[in-house]
């Protein structure tokens, strides 16, 4: 059997088994009596919502294997609408490759167990009889999100035999839930191997928190509120955040003593300053600086519009809404400058200016080298080589 559609899994998240195999017109056109397993059904006679699962009991109603035992569902193949049984086995292979794979049995041939329920017989004695479900219904199909999986509950609609129906139930409603199969639980190993940790090494205590009564002295970082957040305080909080921030503060710069618990003020030194959260934050402290410098300078320009202290402005005799746009030129201008600087500044703390020295006192060995090869220069005799003559200056 080919184990690429195959699966195991009792729980259904998706329907890719509607889509997935060949072609229906890419299949197989050999002899039935030739063809060595069955062909994929088209993808309208595929089974969308599977109630026979891995972990299931069921019973063979039709075909060579047809009898009244319960069997095990071991895997479905559900692109061919098969059920692998865990006791229905086939010989693959000839000779010493020879081996058992199980057989592949139809999904329409099979039927669900229910139980032992306790049922008369035909002489009015009650006996317990197993029972099949003839007929299954389900309930409305969900999506649960969180686990990734589709659930719907299975009944049993008709049952081979048939259960009385409880008082009151008509009972062509009579229904019997079916309940899904438990998932096996994963087995721990139990086998010690080398590499693993000795328990006595897991339980060692190796590091032991500062003493909870100096949070008073030294308070924990997780005690600070953020400076700009909307929570409200109390003033005994305040002192205390801004105890606990003066203390950090000493503690980043290295000006405290051994004294101070240094688990506690690790959070800010440790922290990711490439955070989405911090850069956002920072670009947006650096727009309402922008904000702040662009209403000054266009206040400076409207003070100076009546001193006169501003060159650009004298004697123009501006309005206030020329003088505005004329703080807001200034204001450009003064962006550009400082991007410059910060440009050039940015360019010498990564290296770049030591760079471009290097690249030129290279060039200029490269040119000295050059113009010292060109002046040594000597050329030896040969064929079609002509020596200019000399020149000599004219006397006055």
């Amino acid at each position: 059997m080919s184990s690429r559609y195959l699966t195991d899994s009792r729980v259904t998240r998706d329907f890719r088994h509607l889509t997935m195999g060949p072609a229906f017109r890419q299949r197989s056109r050999m002899p039935t009596k030739l063809s060595t397993q069955p062909n994929y059904p088209k993808p309208s006679d595929r089974i969308k919502y599977w109630n026979i699962v891995p972990g299931d009991t069921v019973r063979i109603v039709r075909g060579a294997h047809a009898e009244n035992k319960k069997q095990e569902v071991l895997s479905v193949d559900k692109t061919r609408n098969l059920v692998y049984l865990k006791e229905i086995t086939m010989m693959r292979g000839q000779g010493e490759s020879a081996s058992r794979v199980s057989k592949p049995i139809h999904y329409s041939n099979l039927q669900l167990y229910l139980g032992v329920y306790e049922l008369p017989d035909k002489d009015g004695k009650t006996k317990e009889t197993e029972v099949y479900a003839t007929r299954v219904s389900t309930s409305k199909p969900v999506y649960i999100p969180a686990a990734r999986r589709w659930f719907w509950r299975r009944y049993a609609a008709g049952t081979s035999p048939s259960i009385p129906a409880p008082e009151g139930v008509a009972p062509r409603k009579n229904r019997t839930e079916i309940r899904w199969p438990e998932p096996k639980k994963r087995a721990l190993p139990t086998i010690d191997f080398d590499y693993d940790t000795p328990a006595e090494a897991v339980k060692e205590i190796t590091w032991t928190p500062a003493d909870v009564s100096n949070h008073a002295k030294y308070p924990p970082y997780f005690h600070i509120p953020a400076p700009k957040s909307q929570q409200r305080i109390s003033v005994s909080q305040k002192i205390l955040a801004a105890r606990a921030r003066a203390v950090q503060d000493a503690y980043i710069a290295g000006k405290t003593d051994d004294t101070v618990p240094m688990e506690q003020y690790l959070a800010r030194e440790l922290s990711n300053p490439h955070s989405r959260a911090k850069k956002q934050e920072r670009w947006q402290e650096a727009r309402e600086e922008r904000d702040r410098l662009r209403v000054r300078f266009m206040k400076a320009a409207k003070e100076a519009r009546k001193s006169g202290d501003s060159v650009t402005t004298l004697g123009l005799n501006l309005t206030k809404k020329q003088a505005a746009k004329e703080g807001l030129f200034l204001f450009e201008a003064h962006i550009r400058e400082a991007e410059k600087a910060r440009k050039v500044e940015r360019a010498e703390q990564r290296g770049a200016v030591a760079k471009l020295e290097r690249k030129k006192m290279r060039k200029e060995r490269k040119e000295k080298k050059r113009e010292d090869a060109l002046r040594n220069l000597v050329l030896e005799d040969a064929k079609n080589q002509i020596r200019p003559p000399t020149q000599t200056q004219p006397t006055a």
